[in-house]
């Protein structure tokens, strides 16, 4: 199931985020920093989950750390980061 992270809200807990996309992606530090500071420079991220009820979770954790997001399919011209 994919997650679009479309945008931010005024206090977005910037490490924490960060921290999960370590957990739940297996990224990297610096990947998930990357994508953190796309996020926060103005990019749509989008990250894909295999189980649908794990990425409901998830989506609920990444929005109480203050990102805006969609859950499934949303504009095709995010870029998408397997692994999740």
């Amino acid at each position: 199931m994919k997650i679009s992270l479309i945008g931010w809200r005024k206090g977005l807990r910037k490490i924490q985020l960060v921290s999960l996309l370590r957990k739940h992606c297996g990224y990297t530090l610096s990947e998930a920093k990357r994508q953190v500071d796309k996020l926060l420079s103005g990019s749509l991220v989008a990250i894909e989950i295999d189980e649908s009820v794990e990425a409901q979770g998830i989506a609920k954790e990444i929005q109480a750390l203050g990102v805006i997001l969609v859950i499934g399919e949303g504009p095709q011209d995010l870029e998408s980061h397997e692994g999740c």
